[in-house]
Order: C-alpha cells, then structure tokens, then sequence
C-alpha cells in the first residue's frame, strides 16, 4: 500500500538524522520517533501535527495521499531542528 511505503520512506529519511530514535520497526503506515521536547514543540510551530507519547514519543501517519514532496518537508524540518 501507498501508505506504508511512505512510513517505510519516512522512517528510512529519519533514521539518518542524528538523534532521531526509531521506537519501533515500521509494519504499517505509522512511524513513532524519539524526539527532544523541543524538537516536539518547534515542528508543531511550524505546522506539523502528529500525536506525542509521555517519554518524547511521537507518532507520525502517513495515508493515501501522502506525497514524497511531504515526506522530505517533514524530513528537512526535522533535522534542522535536530542540527540547530
């Protein structure tokens, strides 16, 4: 599916970015990541919504009509944020 070929994608892209902690393999279209409070707080500043965890936890969907340009948005933002 589309769908979990874009988490695949997402988790591969954050996976290279120092500090990023992949939580748990891919096995659908979500991505759960580690992430400093602050890298949290800046990425919803800059409009991105997903859902947090206690611990630093977040959970990223990708759906039917997620695009690879979305993707390597959400990618770049994170690791600027992660690099800052």
């Amino acid at each position: 599916m589309h769908a979990n070929r874009c988490a695949q994608f997402l988790a591969h892209l954050a996976q290279a970015i120092p500090g990023v902690t992949l939580v748990y393999p891919v096995a659908s279209n979500a991505v759960f990541l580690k992430l400093p409070e602050t890298v949290i707080t800046e990425l919803r500043a800059k409009g991105w919504i997903f859902y947090t965890f206690i611990g630093g936890n977040a959970r990223f969907m990708c759906s039917w009509d997620t695009s690879e340009d979305y993707i390597l948005r959400l990618a770049h933002d994170l690791k600027s944020l992660m690099c800052a």
